[in-house]
């Protein structure tokens, strides 16, 4: 299994308009949040915040994003950096899970669908590359009850990729009920588990 057979394709979300694309990239860093450092909890919020504004209505000013995305993408680094030598696969965790909302929030600043679905797409697979990078790690472990001749890599990355498909259908039929919410933020939480069946053990306590 590689990142190009099992990651989304164009036409898979095909069903989703601009604003549904955004909640989707939005969806992908929520899924990734319990690895952002603490460092930047201040930009995170920040930047969930403008695109999720700019998913129910117009794009965001490029300036303001372009700082968040920036702030993030700092953040990120410097906390892979600090953690090269003592746990480096945590550090590279921090730095996905930061580019990740980065991505989402300059996805924001778009009005054109095809460079939007690119940035879309790019985060989802910024998302998905924390699973694979823990379980290469032997950090991401068989589930209980699976082939114990599994490939931990195959099964991170097969559940990751459920998980943000099953978040397109959501959308697919939701986008607007969460637009129209009093508080998309959590109607967009709402609409359905970050990790279907369950959250992987591997999941660290912070959200």
């Amino acid at each position: 299994m590689n990142l190009r057979s099992i990651a989304l394709k164009p036409g898979e979300l095909r069903p989703l308009d601009r604003g549904a694309l955004l909640l989707l990239g939005l969806r992908c860093a929520a899924r990734v949040a319990p690895w952002r450092p603490a460092s930047a909890d201040g930009p995170w919020a920040a930047g969930c915040a403008l695109a999720l504004t700019a998913a129910v209505g117009a794009p965001a000013d490029p300036a303001a994003a372009r700082a968040l995305a920036r702030a993030l993408s700092d953040a990120g680094a410097r906390a892979c950096n600090a953690l090269t030598a003592a746990d480096e696969p945590l550090g590279r965790a921090h730095n996905y899970a930061c580019s990740t909302l980065s991505t989402v929030v300059e996805a924001a600043t778009l009005a054109e669908r095809p460079p939007l679905l690119k940035e879309v797409i790019l985060a989802a697979k910024l998302s998905a590359s924390i699973p694979a990078l823990l379980a290469h790690a032997g950090r991401a472990p068989l589930p209980a009850g699976a082939d114990p001749s599994g490939d931990p890599v195959a099964a991170a990355m097969e559940r990751v990729w459920s998980a943000i498909r099953a978040d397109v259908a959501a959308l697919a039929a939701g986008a607007p009920g969460v637009r129209a919410a009093a508080d998309p933020g959590a109607a967009l939480a709402a609409l359905g588990p970050a990790w279907p069946g369950g959250a992987p053990a591997w999941i660290p306590p912070k959200g």
